[in-house]
């Protein structure tokens, strides 16, 4: 007995010994070499979630908890981290420089652009007659434009008419929570100035007296910049963001500050710290989208024509594929980011949302410009819009890496597929491409957004923890497993992509794909408790938006059609970096093969409502 005592000791101290002096405290495993900017291979490699469960409810609490202790931090983070291939990276040797923006500024700031000093009224189209019975359109710019000008209506009617209707959508069940914070004496002062300035002929724009909501994460007087959070904002501010300063200095109506997912950390729309979750129009037990949730369900709503917000990682694509309207994400660098949290500076953009691609284009080209407040716009050439509905497409050259393309739940393929058709038959080239490095693509930027939102959320992470919602934790944490050589990694796979983007924009003109991999998902019980961890979801949410972030171009997300629930199903046209006007071209032609929109569920006709 004591022979094995002795051999046993003899073993557990060479096992110590070994752990201790020998093994390698860490090891990155297989490397593998990249060639520099040459892709090692064309084949699709983007991959399904392998994480199937789906938690939200007292399962979600107890795994945020156990990810706050060590368990977690030893066991369960890394295991994660393995199963959503956050890990891809690491271990790849990459030896191309890296690109820590998508866009390049200069070293002096210009003077800030005048957006009242860009003329638009050239593009409001003819006074339109109303639909009739059995059928349904949105309000677009231009029929405020015509009900104002022609004193049908003023703006101090259409004001009342929103806010009465917004009161409205809160005491639905379940309640549309669309608006976070407004005033109504704030609200009906703007209406009444812009009221006296039409009638005096003085109008500020073509935005004078048209209703608009702002995303909450960006600043707006006199609202709390709360971020979708319970715990940030907490004073009213004193300063617009830049974007809102346009919009109030052409004489917008700026309704209140729009819903968001919590800090803009996810694609549902779902809101349980602060001020519950924004409904779809279309289906109030579906989710909006997000993480710019309120302001795509205010415009398909009706509540407004048009809305700001925000998009790092597809946060404005995705609500308006979700919810039936027109989303832009502009070049990086086109849209000031003056005034909004630097959640994810180098991925995140802001950008219009709106009923029609014309009006998507009018806003887009009154709120672009060079910000002496926000170096990333200072070197963007001018937006010129011209030929906003071409005849044909004639010469037009469409790229589609179709593997990617048909990565989507069927309806949305079916339906998308259509929207390919139809811009074929109205003269464009079809021609296949191919992506490389689709799955490191999506792990970089899913890298860069989560790590630069906890560089900023440290204090908020270790001093509200239990403030966030359950998934926005567990996000975090898995961002706290990242080395700085998993982000460095990221930029050198962004100047890949992007050097892989440009030489397929030699060849073609746009790049098309759906805007989501499916339709809106239904809100759950016990998602709305402490929210909802769904990776599979989230991926197919997300799948077709990474692209335009990591990279920098801009997307145009346009409703195509509906699947069998009538929930909304829209296509994404991207396009090179500060090409906007070519993508709205294309958006434009694309509009017309959806000769009938739905109408949503919930929907108020506030510009009909006010002229009674």
């Amino acid at each position: 007995m004591g022979y094995f005592k002795h051999l046993f000791g003899i073993f557990s101290g060479a096992i110590v010994f070994w752990f201790l002096f020998v093994k390698r405290a860490s090891s990155t495993g297989r490397l593998i070499r990249r060639r520099a900017l040459q892709p090692d291979s064309t084949e699709y490699n983007c991959k399904k979630a392998s994480v199937p469960l789906r938690s939200s409810g007292l399962l979600l609490r107890f795994l945020r908890h156990m990810s706050s202790t060590w368990v977690g931090t030893l066991l369960l983070k890394p295991h994660a981290a393995r199963n959503v291939n956050m890990r891809l990276l690491r271990t790849l040797i990459l030896d191309d420089a890296p690109t820590y923006y998508p866009s390049i500024s200069n070293d002096k700031p210009p003077a800030a652009t005048n957006a009242l000093e860009v003329q638009l009224d050239q593009f409001i189209e003819p006074e339109r007659a109303r639909p009739a019975a059995d059928e349904f359109r949105f309000n677009t710019i231009s029929d405020y434009y015509h009900a104002f000008r022609s004193g049908k209506v003023t703006p101090e009617d259409v004001a009342e008419s929103v806010m009465e209707a917004l009161e409205r959508s809160n005491q639905m069940k379940p309640r549309m929570r669309m608006v976070t914070q407004y005033d109504l004496e704030e609200v009906y002062k703007m209406a009444r100035a812009s009221t006296v300035r039409i009638n005096n002929k003085k109008p500020l724009s073509i935005f004078d007296g048209i209703p608009v909501v702002i995303k909450e994460s960006l600043a707006v007087v006199p609202y709390k910049h709360k971020n979708g959070t319970s715990f940030l904002g907490r004073d009213e501010e004193k300063e617009d963001s830049t974007i809102a300063a346009k919009l109030r200095a052409g004489g917008a109506v700026i309704i209140g500050v729009a819903n968001m997912h919590e800090l803009g950390l996810g694609a549902f729309g779902i809101n349980v710290s602060s001020s519950g979750t924004a409904r779809n129009p279309y289906n109030p037990h579906h989710y909006a989208g997000g993480s710019s949730s309120g302001s795509g369900a205010c415009v398909a709503s009706g509540l407004c024509p048009i809305a700001i917000g925000t998009d790092g990682g597809g946060s404005i694509r995705i609500p308006s594929g979700l919810c039936g309207i027109v989303g832009i994400k502009p070049t990086h660098g086109r849209v000031s980011a003056a005034g909004t949290l630097p959640l994810c500076h180098t991925v995140a953009v802001t950008g219009p949302m709106t009923t029609c691609v014309r009006d998507t284009a009018l806003l887009l080209a009154f709120l672009s410009g060079q910000d002496p407040r926000d170096p990333s716009s200072w070197s963007q050439p001018p937006l010129v819009l011209n030929d906003l509905e071409p005849k044909s497409l004639a010469g037009l050259k469409i790229g589609i890496d179709w593997t990617h393309f048909r990565h989507a739940n069927p309806e949305v393929v079916a339906e998308c597929d259509r929207g390919v058709s139809f811009l074929e038959q109205q003269g464009a080239e079809l021609v296949g491409i191919q992506i490389p490095e689709f799955e490191e693509m999506r792990i970089a930027h899913a890298l860069l957004i989560s790590t630069e939102m906890l560089s900023l959320l440290q204090g908020a992470m270790r001093d509200n923890f239990y403030d966030l919602a359950a998934d926005t934790t567990l996000v975090l944490g898995l961002a706290a497993t990242a080395s700085a050589v998993d982000y460095i990694n990221a930029n050198k796979q962004r100047t890949r992509t992007i050097h892989f983007l440009k030489q397929i924009f030699k060849e073609v003109d746009v790049i098309v794909c759906p805007a989501t991999g499916m339709t809106a998902p239904q809100v759950m019980p016990g998602d709305l408790q402490v929210g909802v961890n769904d990776t599979g979801t989230l991926l197919d949410l997300m799948r077709f938006a990474p692209l335009g972030n990591l990279s920098g171009i801009p997307g145009l997300a346009v409703p195509v059609g509906y699947d069998a629930k009538n929930l909304p199903i829209g296509l994404q046209i991207m396009g090179p970096w500060w090409e906007e006007n070519r993508i709205l071209r294309v958006g434009a032609v694309l509009e017309r093969m959806l000769k009938r929109k739905h109408q949503p569920q919930v929907y108020f006709d506030v510009l009909k409502e006010a002229t009674h």
